[in-house]
């Protein structure tokens, strides 16, 4: 602002007066014209930060809800997966359950049959049990397996009773 001369108050009519009042609501006005500005331009730039946090959120909203539901999917696929796990489990011990017997009725099986070779005299019937009881080793016609070379069937821990 500029500064004018001061006019002394003996000196100042009515006209001057009126024109000083003028220049003062010509200032106040001007400086509330600045001040509005100001405040308009803040509150725009306010909008504006506001309008970007909304869509910022409504974007994170929309990541959290697809993240949301894609743990659902996992936890459906977990539960699933636990199932299969639990009957597969429930399989395989009846399995293993099912082998053991059989190795069991193998073992009896084979001693049995040893028993019944020992009450048959010789002759073609105990040829043909003996030969069942001790098939050939598979290193040559006619080879003893490492087991059964001295015996009549297979021991309970023989090795190649698996090869059967």
């Amino acid at each position: 602002m500029t500064t004018q001369p001061r006019i002394p108050l003996d000196d100042l009519t009515s006209d001057a007066l009126d024109a000083l009042y003028e220049q003062l609501e010509a200032a106040e006005s001007t400086e509330l014209a600045r001040q509005l500005d100001t405040c308009r331009e803040a509150h725009a730039s306010a909008i504006a930060r506001v309008a970007q946090y909304a869509d910022r959120a409504i974007e994170n909203g929309k990541r959290a809800a697809t993240a949301e539901a894609r743990v659902r999917a996992l936890g459906a696929d977990l539960v699933t997966l636990q199932d299969a796990h639990g009957a597969v489990t429930g399989q395989c011990r009846a399995a293993e359950a099912d082998a053991a017997q059989q190795r069991a009725r193998a073992v009896l099986l084979d001693g049995l049959l040893a028993e019944a070779v020992d009450w048959i005299r010789d002759g073609d019937l105990r040829d043909r049990m003996v030969a069942v009881l001790n098939p050939p080793h598979p290193g040559g016609p006619g080879a003893p397996k490492p087991c059964c070379g001295v015996c009549l069937g297979h021991h309970p821990g023989c090795p190649t009773r698996a090869e059967q």
